[in-house]
């Protein structure tokens, strides 16, 4: 698996995979009140996690002891990779599952098959969409709920609340820069871009954080776009989401732009690269990427981060 598939499957519904999420969603989302309403009364004990958000934030929770296999998919935290590999959202290994003998399971979507291996065994799923602000909120409160940290969960949601309003004021009253969000691309070439649309934690970290996502009335959570497009909407700044990227990288992905003189990101050197790991990742990270994005989008009113 390249580490470009790795990284886009952080952000749970990306080109493709975001129709099959959306398509199943619904249905797993029934399943999973039903099993979860079951089962709400007793705290679980071992988690199995096929989501990275519901990685991180478990593990921010304290209750990292609990997990007992993760997608192949985690980024954060870095013990999360010591643990068993259970697959990603096309490919659980269900053999594994059984082996490991969870007692809860959480999804960013379901399919048949992991339903059908959760009633036969008397496992509780639980469902999460993790897209936007309010989801991830949500999700610490679940989930904090569900592996009986509910306090925790709680302060957690009203952290990362509490440092996304810090950076909403940080930048009051300045002017929203019109942005474009180029998710993951690899260097060499600007064609068929993907970005963030109407509806995902990155459009909102962006307006958060003094700016204007110019892609925000896009439908679909991570359109591809084209040449055209951008340069008909005109970003003012441009940047590049690259969780993990290293020195060459961002040299190279900043130096393709020079092909689009007419685009007024490129023609003011407004071209930044943001390599944070959690770059694509919705989860407890959320206060510090969109602190990162204010000082790209106004670095006279945060001159110190970055």
């Amino acid at each position: 698996m390249s580490p470009r598939t790795r990284r886009i499957a952080v952000v749970g519904a990306l080109a493709a995979g975001a129709a099959l999420g959306l398509a199943i969603h619904a249905c797993g989302e029934r399943l999973a009140s039903m099993s979860a309403g079951r089962f709400a009364a007793r705290a679980a004990s071992r988690v199995a996690l096929f989501s990275p958000a519901a990685v991180e934030i478990v593990f921010a929770l304290g209750a990292g002891p609990k997990v007992v296999g993760v997608t192949r998919y985690a980024v954060r935290p870095p013990e999360a990779g010591e643990l068993p590999d259970i697959g990603g959202f096309t490919d659980m290994n269900l053999e594994r599952l059984a082996v490991l003998k969870p007692d809860l399971i959480v999804t960013q979507g379901t399919s048949e098959p992991l339903a059908g291996f959760c009633a036969s065994r008397g496992i509780r799923l639980l469902v999460l969409r993790i897209e936007t602000v309010a989801d991830v909120l949500s999700a610490c409160r679940e989930l904090g709920r569900q592996v009986g940290a509910a306090q925790e969960g709680e302060r957690l949601a009203a952290l990362i609340g509490a440092e996304l309003e810090s950076v909403r004021r940080g930048v009051a009253g300045l002017p929203k820069v019109p942005c474009f969000l180029s998710v993951d691309r690899s260097a060499g070439s600007l064609r068929g871009l993907l970005t963030a649309g109407r509806d995902t934690f990155l459009t909102e970290l962006t307006d958060a954080a003094g700016g204007r996502n110019v892609f925000a009335d896009m439908g679909q959570l991570y359109p591809i776009v084209s040449k055209e497009a951008l340069l008909a909407r005109a970003p003012e700044v441009v940047v590049e989401l690259k969780p993990g990227g290293a020195a060459a990288d961002e040299a190279a992905l900043t130096a393709d732009w020079r092909d689009m003189a007419g685009l007024p990101a490129v023609a003011n050197a407004r071209i930044s690269v943001v390599t944070r790991a959690d770059a694509l990742l919705p989860g407890v990270g959320l206060g510090g990427l969109a602190r990162t994005l204010a000082a790209i989008l106004h670095p006279e009113a945060m001159p110190h981060v970055r």
